[in-house]
C-alpha cells in the first residue's frame, strides 16, 4: 500500500512538535511504502515494496515554517509598527541615494526621481512566494550507510538552533549588524554606505540588509534555473532595487527576525557547490554548522559577499584577509574579547575538505544506485512527467532508504571478483533477492561503472525499463 502526506500539511495537522525540534524545522513528510503480501497481481507495487523502505522529503509548499530558539539579546524578535513605517518612509527617502552611489553604482543618475518611485511603490506586488529552497536527496543501505547524493544545489537545510551562536554572530557582524533593530530598510546602513562610497578609495559598501539580500537569492530560487530570471533578480536597475525593498518590507510582516535570519543561512551561496551553511560548514571543515568555532564562523562568514573571490581553497591569502575583517568588525561589536581576536588572527584556515559527490558515478554500489533512478523516474507517484521526477530527485530532499545490505553487498561483489575478469567479452551480474519478502539485498556487475573504456553504464542485473540491455539473441 503506498500512502503520503499531502503537500503543505503535517500529519500532526501542520503543528511544530515542541518536544522534537527537529521534526518541526525540517518540515518533512514521510511517504512509505508497505508490503502487499496477498497481491500478485500488482507487479509494480511490489517492485517498489522490494527496493525501498522508506522515501521523505522536505514539503515544498504552505506557509513559511516558523522557528523561533532565542538568539541571545540581540535584539527583539519582531520589529514593531513603527519600524515599519519608518522603513516605508525610508523607501522614498533612499531613492535618490540608491540611485546615485547604492544599488546601482554602473548606472547614470537618469531622469528617474524619488518622487516618481515613491508614487510608484505602491503599485509594485508585495507577495513572494517562500517555498524552501531545493535541497539534496540521499540514498541510504539498510544500515543507514549513505550510498549517493543527488542534487541540483548542494544543500542540507537545518534549523537555526542547529547553528553554532558563534556563526550567526558572524554573518550578523559583517553582513547587517543592525538586523534586529531595523524592519528590513536600515536607513542608517545605507545612508553609511553612501556616504562611503562618495569617497573615491575604492572601499565601496553596500546597502543592502539581509533581508534584502534573502530576497534577492530567494527571486533566483524561484527562477528555477530561468537565465533570464536570474538576471532579472541581479539587475543593477532602480526598478528591481525598489521591488526588493518592497518585498523586504512584506518579509518582515510576515516572519520574524529568526525565521528570515534562518532562511538567510541556509539559501545563501557559499561557494565550491556548498549552498547553505550546513554543505558549507561539512564541505570545507567536515563538520556540521553546529560545532564550528570562532575562526571557521569568520572564514564562513566573509565568503558570502563573493564566494568565487573569497573560496578558500582556491584562494586562501584572500579568504584568510577576509576572515580577518570579519573577526575585526565583531571585536568592534564586542562580539568577542581582545583576546580571542588576537588568538583567532593567528590560526591558519584550518581547512578539511570533503568532496561534493553527486550522482552514482562516485557510489560504492553504482549499478544499483543507477537501478533506484530508473525506479524512480519510472513512477508516476514521483511526479506526472519523468522530467518532473528528475527535479523531485535533485531538488527534493528526499531519503531514501532501501533494503541494500552493506555486508551482502561487499560479498557479493568478491564472488564476481574471484570468478569473472573485467576483461572478459562477457559481462557477469549477481542480483541477491530475500526469498519471501522479495527485498534486494546486493546487486554486483563485472564491469566498472562508466564510460571509458573497459566500463560500462549498463545495469546487466535488471532488465531494459531499470537500466539493463535489450538482452541477447538464441544461438
Amino acid at each position: 500500500m503506498f500512502m503520503r502526506t499531502p503537500w503543505g500539511r503535517r500529519p500532526d495537522g501542520g503543528r511544530d512538535n515542541p518536544d522534537n525540534p527537529d521534526e518541526g524545522a525540517l518540515q518533512s513528510q514521510t511517504v512509505n511504502r508497505e508490503a502487499d503480501e496477498e497481491s500478485s497481481t500488482k507487479p509494480r507495487r511490489r517492485l517498489l515494496r522490494v527496493l525501498l523502505a522508506r522515501v521523505s522529503r522536505p514539503r515544498p509548499g504552505g506557509a513559511p515554517r516558523v522557528v523561533t530558539p532565542a538568539l541571545g539579546t540581540y535584539g527583539p524578535a519582531k520589529p514593531t509598527k513603527r519600524t515599519y513605517a519608518t522603513g516605508f518612509m525610508g523607501v522614498c527617502a533612499l531613492s535618490g541615494a540608491l540611485v546615485a552611489g547604492i544599488a546601482l553604482p554602473v548606472v547614470g543618475t537618469g531622469a528617474v526621481t524619488a518622487k516618481h518611485l515613491a508614487q510608484d511603490f505602491q503599485a509594485l506586488p508585495s507577495d513572494l512566494e517562500t517555498r524552501p529552497p531545493a535541497q539534496a536527496s540521499v540514498v541510504l543501505a539498510s544500515d543507514g550507510t549513505r550510498i549517493a547524493t543527488f542534487y541540483d544545489e548542494n544543500r542540507v537545510n537545518v534549523p537555526l538552533d542547529h547553528i553554532a551562536p558563534i556563526m550567526k554572530q558572524a554573518i550578523l557582524a559583517i553582513e547587517d549588524y543592525r538586523f534586529y533593530e531595523h524592519g528590513g530598510i536600515d536607513i542608517k546602513g545605507t545612508m553609511r554606505a553612501f556616504v562611503n562610497n562618495q569617497g573615491g578609495d575604492n572601499s565601496t559598501q553596500g546597502g543592502s540588509t539581509l533581508t534584502q539580500q534573502y530576497v534577492k537569492n530567494l527571486l533566483i530560487q524561484l527562477s528555477d534555473g530561468d537565465p533570464d530570471k536570474i538576471a532579472a533578480a541581479r539587475a543593477h536597475t532602480v526598478k528591481r532595487k525598489v521591488q526588493e525593498l518592497k518585498y523586504a518590507l512584506e518579509i518582515e510582516k510576515k516572519m520574524s527576525k529568526d525565521q528570515i535570519l534562518d532562511n538567510y543561512l541556509n539559501i545563501s551561496y557559499f561557494g565550491s557547490s556548498s549552498y547553505g551553511i550546513e554543505a558549507a560548514s561539512r564541505h570545507y571543515f567536515s563538520k556540521s554548522s553546529n560545532n564550528l568555532t570562532l575562526t571557521e564562523a569568520a572564514l564562513l562568514g566573509g565568503i558570502v559577499r563573493s564566494p568565487s573571490a573569497y573560496d578558500p581553497i582556491q584562494h586562501p591569502d584572500a579568504a584568510k584577509d577576509r576572515r580577518d575583517v570579519v573577526l575585526n568588525r565583531m571585536r568592534q561589536l564586542n562580539y568577542i574579547t581582545e583576546d580571542q581576536l588576537n588568538k583567532a588572527k593567528a590560526e591558519d584556515l584550518g581547512l578539511r575538505p570533503s568532496a561534493n559527490s553527486n550522482g552514482c558515478t562516485n557510489s560504492p554500489v553504482p549499478f544499483f544506485c543507477d537501478y533506484i533512478t530508473h525506479v524512480i523516474l519510472n513512477d508516476p507517484v514521483f511526479g506526472q512527467s519523468e522530467q518532473d521526477r528528475a527535479d523531485l530527485l535533485s531538488r527534493g530532499g528526499l531519503t531514501i532508504r532501501t533494503t541494500l545490505d552493506m555486508k551482502a553487498q561487499r560479498a557479493a561483489d568478491q564472488a564476481i571478483q574471484d570468478k569473472t575478469d573485467p576483461t572478459d567479452k562477457v559481462a557477469a551480474a549477481l542480483a541477491s533477492v530475500e526469498p519471501g519478502t522479495g527485498k534486494i539485498r546486493a546487486m554486483a556487475v563485472s564491469r566498472e561503472y562508466g564510460g571509458g573504456k573497459g566500463q560500462t553504464v549498463i545495469n546487466y542485473a535488471t532488465d531494459y525499463n531499470y537500466g539493463g540491455s535489450r538482452g541477447f539473441q538464441d544461438g
